[in-house]
């Protein structure tokens, strides 16, 4: 049973929560929204731990620490920056566009987490973190192999093959079973023939989730835990045995690689439309990262400026609209500058840094290291072609803190080190934690409400509480875009009118908030030739808005 008074185990028991936590009768965004709410108010109520000066080390007078404590701050002061300097909605940047979460509540959220982890976590902990991502991805793969002989309780409105899990779709669910899947083969490791079978069956378990949800970053994955696991085991086990192996890891890498482009004998298996629509999105994100490299075009926002640095070429390709870079590191450079991904890369250095520092103080194969090592990897390796979502980003900064924070200690032989303990006693600390997390509820309460009855609204046809939701705060331009073409399609012009008139007040970047006002039928004159000169400005290629704009003889003069 999980001790919640141990800060390592609080900490992975509301992972999991995080993980597999969804709101669909009562939520229209229900993947994201309790999600966020569970993330940003714990981790509010864990931010007075920060504070405290020192419980069984001293981990934070550490030049290392220091370093990183150095770096959150920076992250933090440059993301407030960017809510004010850019022109993307502050409420847009500060929650996060719908559907995706990735605001500054959600990363400020994952920073303190990231320095928590770091003061608390120790050796030992190790193991709670491959139980509890084992767990979480137990009950999110069941929930996906269910989904995939059509036993659900809930629909789902995916344009995927309805294969989502916990986690939001098929690409997130299967790099989080290859996540969890060392977890689930070493955490029983070496215990009885009972437990090696129940490992076995996780271990199976997962890996059929990657099977049925057919998507190429999931098989990807599992070969950068392959590779991670030969190529320690080996180092230890047989220098020979590790060249070779390393040999054929890095061959087999670089044939990935190429048939990923569609390059090479394996072209055929890894080569994707998707590939060739990233390359699209990346260039896309590249192009507005040059004309603004200092803020970005603001946090989680770049599914408003994504089609108006598409160069023409591209235009004619793909031509796939996208609110995130698929790319981690574009994603932090277009949306918030490339000052915030030099910060992001330095923890990626460090916690990589902080896993040989650990390795090299065992000086032996540790199969539960190497298993969160692998997990860390393949955060890493997936988001260089998918976006960030909320439940792998949890985990990716909890095992970088941890690693980070326990590459100080010296490790013991016996791997007998003791938890730290949260001073639960301590009447005073313990209402202050209380106190932040209260302080968070009231900040993510709105988002929640909001979207919990536009949902029901939706459901019911009650047309007035629809409308006076998605204008209550904090808007949204999405629930914007769903209402008004709702309202549209049910015959309710005039209600559908104010929605649209409303979003591009709200974002006048956004190209669906623009086309909606358009179509509606008792839009002004004014309002429609206003509306198609915003669309060109905004996507400026679009061939449709082009026609439209030539059949009705609008010119930016």
């Amino acid at each position: 049973m999980l001790n919640l008074k141990a800060t390592p185990n609080s900490i992975i028991f509301f992972a999991i929560i995080i993980s597999v936590l969804i709101t669909p009768w009562m939520n229209g965004d229900a993947m994201i929204i309790p999600k966020m709410m569970i993330l940003f108010c714990f981790a509010f109520y864990l931010m007075p731990q920060l504070l405290i000066k020192k419980v069984d080390n001293n981990r934070f007078s550490q030049f290392k620490i220091r370093i990183l404590i150095f770096v959150a701050v920076l992250i933090i002061l440059q993301m407030l920056l960017v809510l004010f300097v850019t022109d993307s909605p502050i409420e847009q940047q500060v929650y996060g566009r719908s559907g995706r979460g990735l605001g500054f509540i959600t990363y400020s959220s994952l920073i303190i987490l990231l320095l928590v982890s770091c003061k608390f976590f120790v050796f030992e902990n190790i193991k709670i973190i491959n139980f509890g991502l084992m767990i979480a991805c137990t009950i999110s793969s069941t929930y996906a192999i269910l989904q995939k002989f059509g036993i659900d309780l809930f629909e789902w409105k995916s344009r995927t093959n309805g294969i989502i899990g916990t986690i939001g779709n098929p690409n997130f669910q299967s790099s989080f079973a290859a996540m969890a899947l060392a977890s689930g083969f070493v955490f029983f490791y070496r215990r009885n023939n009972y437990s090696k079978f129940i490992s076995l069956v996780i271990g199976g378990l997962f890996a059929y989730t990657i099977y049925i949800c057919q998507s190429t970053q999931g098989y990807i994955s599992v070969a950068v835990v392959a590779s991670i696991f030969s190529l320690l085991f080996f180092w230890y086990w047989n220098r020979m045995a590790f060249l070779i192996n390393f040999v054929i890891v890095l061959s087999s890498g670089l044939f990935a690689l190429i048939g990923m482009i569609n390059i090479g004998p394996l072209a055929p298996i890894l080569y994707k439309y998707s590939i060739e629509s990233r390359g699209e999105m990346w260039r896309s994100a590249t192009a507005a990262i040059k004309d603004n490299p200092f803020f970005g075009i603001g946090l989680d926002s770049f599914g408003d400026y994504s089609q108006m640095y598409k160069n023409v070429k591209d235009a004619k390709g793909v031509n796939e609209w996208a609110d995130n870079a698929h790319n981690h590191f574009l994603e932090y450079a277009v949306t918030g500058g490339l000052i915030l991904t030099f910060l992001h890369i330095l923890i990626l250095i460090i916690t990589f840094y902080s896993f040989i520092q650990i390795q090299k103080k065992l000086a032996k194969f540790d199969a539960e290291l190497t298993a969160i090592f692998a997990a860390w990897a393949v955060f890493q390796a997936q988001s260089f072609i998918s976006p960030a979502t909320i439940p792998l980003l949890t985990w990716n900064f909890i095992i970088s803190g941890a690693v980070i924070g326990i590459s100080i200690d010296s490790i013991k032989s016996d791997q007998q080190s003791k938890s730290l303990k949260i001073d639960l006693k301590n009447p005073e600390g313990n209402r202050t934690g209380f106190s932040s997390a209260l302080i968070a509820g009231i900040i993510i309460f709105p988002l929640f409400n909001n979207d919990r009855i536009l949902e029901n609204s939706l459901k019911t046809g009650n047309v007035t509480a629809a409308v006076k939701a998605v204008e209550s705060f904090p808007q949204s331009t999405m629930n914007y875009r769903l209402l008004g073409t709702e309202l549209i399609r049910l015959g309710y012009q005039n209600e559908a009118l104010v929605v649209a008139r409303a979003a591009v007040k709200f974002n006048p970047n956004s190209f669906t908030s623009w086309a909606l006002l358009f179509s509606c039928e008792n839009s002004t004159e004014a309002e429609k030739r206003n509306a198609i000169l915003q669309l060109t400005r905004i996507d400026p290629t679009n061939a449709t808005v082009k026609q439209i704009s030539a059949e009705l003889k609008i010119t930016d003069s």
